[in-house]
Parts: C-alpha cells; sequence; structure tokens
C-alpha cells in the first residue's frame, strides 16, 4: 500500500521515496511506464477532483490513479534504468485551486442543504467554473444571494477544516450531510459546526482560504438545477476580468459605473432601431438593383436572359436580388459575387425549364471552382476562382441562348 503524503500535509509540493515497481504498459493513449512507489503525494482522481500534474524524476506524470490502494503514476517516458530514488513535484498552483474548488463547493453544498433544503446531486470541479447540481428546479435567485452571503461569512470567519479516518463505531457520533459511498477507509471531512461528509480529496486547513465565491449562473438539467459558481483565486480572476469589462463600458458610453446597465439598454435600442432602418433601405436598394438587372436581360421565348456580377454581395443579398428579379417575370438567371477570396453564385430558372442547372453545372462549376446545390427555381452555392465569374455568366448566357433558338 502507497503512503499517501497528501493525506498527511495536502500543502506538501515536493517528495523523495523508494521505487516499488516501473513496467511498460498499452493504454488507448498510446505506450505508456506505470509507475508505483513506497510513497507518493500525487493526488489521484477521484470524488469529482482531478488528479494532480507533475514530474517524476524530471519525466511528466500524465495520470494518477488508486489501483487495490496503490497510487499508480503513468509516465509519457520511462524512468532511467536502474532508478531506485525518485524525486516528485506537483504543481503547487494546479492542487491549491482544485483544494479551493473542493473545499468551497463542500460549503456551498453544506449551506444549501442546510438553509435551503436542497441535497446536492452531483459535482463538477473545474479549471475556471465549478458547479453543483441539485434537487429540483425551484430554488429563486433570492435564494441563491442568501447562500452566496452566508458561504462568504463562513469564509470571512476563517473556520478551521479538519479530515479524519473513523471507524464504523465512531459514525454513530457523526451527524453528516449525506450518507456514505463505502464501508471501509471512511474519511470524515469537517468544516467546523457547517459540515461534516464523507471524502477522500484534498482540503484547505481553514475557510479563509478559500477566498471568494461568487454565483455566475444556472440551468436547468432534467429535473435538477445546475448551479456554477466561481471559487477561490479563479473568483478573483474573474472579478478583475469583468471589473476591467466593467471600466471599458464606463468610458464608452461617458457614463459613471451605476448608469451603465439603463445607458446600455439605450444603447441597444438605438442600435436596434438603425438596423431596422438600415434594413429598410437595403431592401429598397436591392429591389432597385432587381429591376434594373431584370431590364438589362435579353427576351427570349420562355423568359428573359438575366445576368450579373454584383459587386462584395453575401449571400443574402444575392438570393435577395435574385428574389426580387423572378417576381417580376420568367427569367433564366446567373448571378455571382465575389467573397473574400471566393465566390458566392446563384441560378434561377423559369418553371418551364426545372433541369436547367442538371444540364448545365459541368459546364458552369469548373470556370468557378465551384460547387453547390438546390432544387427547382433556385440553385446557389460558392467557389474559389474569382477571376472566372466572367466566364461563368458568358457560358450562362451562350447555353441557355442555343436552348432557346
Amino acid at each position: 500500500m502507497t503512503e499517501k503524503l497528501y493525506y498527511l500535509d495536502p500543502y506538501q509540493t515536493e517528495f523523495t521515496s523508494r521505487l516499488v515497481s516501473s513496467r511498460r504498459i498499452d493504454t488507448k493513449k498510446g505506450t505508456r511506464w506505470q509507475v508505483i512507489l513506497e510513497a507518493s503525494c500525487f493526488y489521484p482522481a477521484g470524488g469529482g477532483q482531478p488528479s494532480d500534474r507533475g514530474t517524476l524524476n524530471d519525466r511528466e506524470v500524465e495520470e494518477v490513479l488508486l489501483e487495490n490502494d496503490e497510487v499508480v503514476h503513468l509516465l509519457s517516458s520511462p524512468l532511467d534504468e536502474g532508478t531506485q530514488e525518485v524525486f516528485g513535484r506537483i504543481e503547487p498552483m494546479h492542487r491549491r485551486h482544485f483544494m479551493q474548488q473542493h473545499t468551497g463547493q463542500h460549503l456551498i453544498s453544506a449551506v444549501l442543504h442546510r438553509h435551503c433544503g436542497y441535497p446536492t446531486r452531483s459535482v463538477h470541479l473545474g479549471d475556471s467554473c465549478s458547479s453543483i447540481e441539485i434537487e429540483g428546479t425551484d430554488i429563486t435567485p433570492f435564494e441563491i444571494i442568501q447562500v452566496e452571503d452566508e458561504v462568504n461569512r463562513i469564509i470571512c470567519e476563517n473556520r478551521e477544516v479538519k479530515a479524519r479516518f473513523v471507524d464504523q463505531d465512531q459514525l454513530e457520533e457523526i451527524e453528516l450531510r449525506r450518507s456514505l459511498k463505502t464501508d471501509r477507509n471512511i474519511r470524515i471531512v469537517e468544516i467546523d459546526d457547517a459540515d461534516q461528509v464523507g471524502c477522500g480529496g484534498v482540503h484547505l486547513r481553514r475557510t479563509g482560504e478559500i477566498r471568494l465565491v461568487k454565483h455566475v449562473a444556472t440551468e436547468s438539467v432534467r429535473d435538477n438545477s445546475r448551479l456554477m459558481f466561481v471559487i477561490g483565486d479563479a473568483a478573483m480572476a474573474d472579478y478583475r476580468e469583468k471589473s476591467r469589462i466593467a471600466s471599458r463600458m464606463v468610458e464608452f458610453l461617458s457614463a459613471p459605473q451605476a448608469e451603465v446597465l439603463p445607458k446600455l439598454d439605450e444603447y441597444i435600442e438605438k442600435n436596434a432601431d438603425r438596423d431596422r432602418s438600415c434594413t429598410a433601405v437595403l431592401r429598397r436598394l436591392n429591389s432597385y438593383i432587381a429591376a434594373e438587372i431584370y431590364n438589362r436581360g435579353i427576351p427570349m421565348h420562355s423568359g428573359r436572359i438575366v445576368t450579373a456580377e454584383l459587386l462584395e454581395a453575401d449571400a443574402g443579398q444575392i438570393r435577395e436580388i435574385a428574389d426580387g428579379i423572378c417576381t417580376i417575370g420568367p427569367v433564366f438567371l446567373a448571378l455571382a459575387a465575389r467573397s473574400g477570396n471566393g465566390v458566392k453564385w446563384i441560378v434561377a430558372a423559369p418553371d418551364s425549364r426545372p433541369g436547367l442547372f442538371d444540364e448545365l453545372k459541368e459546364t458552369l462549376m469548373p470556370l468557378i471552382d465551384g460547387k453547390g446545390g438546390g432544387r427547382p427555381p433556385f440553385w446557389q452555392g460558392g467557389g474559389n476562382n474569382p477571376p472566372g465569374i466572367t466566364a461563368f455568366l458568358d457560358a450562362f448566357s451562350s447555353a441557355v441562348s442555343r436552348m432557346e433558338k
């Protein structure tokens, strides 16, 4: 059995231990070297907390598992032949982050349960944000604020956090927040006068080290609610980023911070009005363009042949102009426009020629290195050869003229 140094001192980040075994194994991720030591600071993944990161003799530890009470380190490269003693180092900021997440999650779950009656169903401890899934969807914004305030009050009181192993007899004297998931190696993590729960994770020594907890979002998951929180140093980083954004908005809107939200609403509404006006003007412009292009068309027996190259039009504008042209009268239509380094095109045919594009695509598409499709009366797509637009339009006009003679 590996001596678990992370339980003796969760703040220890360097250690030396004798090598027990090292062997090569094949995994889904490729070849790895499985290393077992007499003692280890590396916390193995479990209980929602990911494994530690770090090195053994300067070899990166990719994953840490717990198998049959042995801490198993998976390395991407082998230790030197003849190695008997190993020096390990874990990433201290990674360990600190997840100690903050885990202890913070215990405290949030305790307050949710004790003050609001919402038991925790599952947790996820993330790199930037952690989530707690609670039973039901009835929690209110006011309750969430109450939970947040109570959690941060306990953080400020800097209460002691203790972890200890107990046997079955001692359990009768302990009021646990939730039932145990195991009946062996029972470890209780206690936040003074706030929470007692079975847990195998690594935790802070005092609540003050959590620093800050802030609720950031809520979403419904099945019949439950998932609450997202930023915790610890991640919460401070989130606050700094939001302060930077708020300062930029104060500057942009020329308003004090207290007036930013109403000013922003006003700005959004003004821009929405402007967008609606611009859309209306663009539609009128497109209808004029459609009429002008239609009038330049060549009359034929089944409809006009209409072709045009549009300047820097997007796919939506091309389609709107094409719709406008087709509403004037029956047409054989081909429009194309440069779009960045490519081409946007659209072809239309009168009802009497539903198979037009199928007849012409082998001739037209190579000219613009294009592809696309559709169904009568419209076909559209893109291409990679803008210089071929003129040839594309001329080939379309010539082919339709031959068909109509």
